[in-house]
């Protein structure tokens, strides 16, 4: 399983880096569009939307929101501002849901229609927080660069921290396999991206600080999408969410950090002028 994470993702990272600083903006979003689609297409497996024509009609729903979203922010960031702030907060209240689940205080028993409308509400949002990203960032491709590098090197560091120190599980009702010190094993990676890219990119000393503590949330997030998803798996009884990539899974299972981190991401980098 390693070995084909190693190599999968030996093929993929180059192809990702390619694909964000040699195509233009519109090929570069339609290219998330299409990764987006193949995740839309598996959230249906997490809906309990088993019918093909049901299938098509929930990718032809979330492909017509992903255009609004390109639409919105050529036409109006200050709506794309509170729209991500507003899904800021639905990933905080997540977290609750996932903190009070895990002590057994509350079960979480989503309805079809709410993990539907979750489906479109979480993927739409990652589009447009990438959308927002390339048509306004000054320096998009490297903000979403270091976007992907937080991602990897937070997932990187917390599998190989897990495997050999990882004794206090994280959440055992909802992922069994995650340890709170893979999850300070992130938390050091981050820490050392940030100063990293700060470095590189030459930025002010008052800055780091902010930066770091926008890096730090972003990476609890992602464990939240993460955890998230591994929840809505368990209760419709799926290890993966498709096959797609060997010893990843499927699409999902390597987007659904992206999906969470994406708006605070997008959100802290606007309110700290980074656009």
């Amino acid at each position: 399983m390693l070995k084909q994470r190693i190599l999968t993702a030996l093929v993929l990272a180059p192809l990702v880096v390619l694909a964000l600083f040699g195509l233009p903006d519109k090929l570069l979003l339609l290219l998330f569009a299409v990764i987006l689609l193949g995740g839309a297409w598996e959230w249906t497996n997490l809906a309990g939307i088993y019918n093909l024509y049901s299938r098509l009609l929930f990718l032809l729903v979330q492909s017509w929101l992903m255009f609004f979203c390109a639409w919105l922010v050529i036409s109006d960031v200050s709506v794309v501002i509170g729209i991500l702030v507003s899904a800021v907060l639905v990933w905080f209240v997540i977290l609750f849901w996932l903190i009070m689940y895990e002590r057994g205080k509350l079960e979480i028993n989503l309805s079809q229609t709410i993990r539907i409308l979750l489906g479109f509400l979480l993927l739409t949002v990652f589009f447009l927080s990438i959308a927002t990203i390339v048509l306004t960032f000054e320096y998009d491709r490297e903000s979403i660069l270091v976007l992907f590098l937080l991602i990897w090197g937070a997932d990187i560091a917390a599998y190989f921290t897990g495997k050999a120190w990882g004794k206090n599980k994280l959440a055992p009702k909802i992922s069994p396999g995650k340890s709170w010190q893979g999850v300070g094993g992130a938390l050091i990676m981050t820490i050392f991206i940030v100063i990293i890219v700060w470095l590189i990119m030459n930025y002010t000393a008052n800055l780091l600080p902010k930066l770091m503590l926008l890096s730090l949330l972003v990476v609890i997030l992602s464990v939240v999408g993460d955890l998230f998803e591994s929840l809505l798996k368990r209760q419709v009884g799926i290890k993966d969410s498709g096959n797609l990539l060997p010893g990843h899974g499927g699409v999902l299972d390597r987007i659904d950090s992206m999906i969470s981190a994406s708006p605070v991401y997008a959100l802290g980098m606007l309110m700290l002028g980074m656009a």
